[in-house]
């Protein structure tokens, strides 16, 4: 994790993970709640950690993300909220062991590996540039239609264990009404009504 001295406060440095330790001694401070308190000069300032890795890593190119609306990445695959700066966790996964990220939408939670999202906001090549192999996006657009495909579709399709009806059930309601006796007559799946 690579450290940057803290603009004004030489004394200290910060990650992008929001860890502030002492430049000289690798103590790493602890932040009260969301601020933390930095001294310079016998003087004590206080700053959120998000205000701080801003100004750290502020030379870093940020751009926006599509698959998740509110947050943004830059090109070694960082992914932040927009609304507080806070990095989002790596996490490991999927089917080819590549990184991927957890965020809150407005949509709900949607999830999205480290290599997509960077080539979808950089450009082609961006994945490999940050140490990520390349993904295939036309696998992931195919993955992403048939995902929206399946919301439309609410009830699942399933058919009668003994009739082949459509049903929301294992059995339809008529099967349901001959095993408990309530109907006389039993349905043949060969019947012209039926077919």
């Amino acid at each position: 994790m690579e450290w940057k001295t803290i603009p004004g406060f030489p004394a200290y440095e910060i990650n992008k993970r929001g860890r502030i330790r002492k430049a000289d001694t690798r103590y790493v401070l602890s932040p009260k709640g969301a601020k933390v308190q930095l001294w310079s000069a016998g003087v004590a300032f206080s700053f959120t950690v998000a205000d701080l890795i801003a100004q750290a890593f502020a030379e870093e190119d940020w751009r926006p993300v599509s698959h998740l609306p509110g947050h943004e990445i830059n090109r070694q695959g960082d992914v932040r909220r927009i609304k507080d700066q806070v990095l989002l966790k790596h996490n490991q996964g999927g089917f080819h062991k590549v990184p991927y990220v957890q965020g809150q939408t407005p949509d709900g939670p949607k999830a999205g590996t480290i290599n997509v999202l960077l080539e979808e906001a950089f450009g082609e090549g961006a994945a490999e540039a940050a140490g990520f192999p390349r993904p295939d996006l036309s696998r992931v657009e195919r993955g992403r239609a048939a995902r929206q495909r399946g919301k439309r579709d609410t009830k699942p399709k399933r058919v009668c264990h003994d009739c082949g009806r459509p049903t929301d059930n294992y059995r339809c309601s008529h099967c349901w009404k001959v095993i408990r006796g309530e109907s006389e007559t039993s349905i043949s799946p060969m019947d012209p009504e039926f077919i």
